[in-house]
């Protein structure tokens, strides 16, 4: 893939957008939004905690680059 940055000016690079996505049958699926949902909750039940339990949680699946 020529542009591998998440970011895109629209509707300049659209075609770019396109081919990036092309393979994304639906942008976000019901595991998403649950997942995305249960984010929100823990963060309204347990405010900053939920932020910080959260981080650590999600840090420690992101790549070492």
């Amino acid at each position: 893939m020529q542009n591998s940055s998440i970011i895109f000016k629209v509707p300049e690079q659209n075609e770019l957008l396109t081919e990036r996505f092309k393979t994304h049958k639906t942008l976000f699926n019901r595991d998403v939004l649950n997942g995305v949902l249960s984010i929100f909750d823990e963060v309204a039940d347990k405010g900053d905690e939920g932020i910080r339990s959260l981080t650590m949680k999600y840090e420690m699946k992101l790549p070492i680059r």
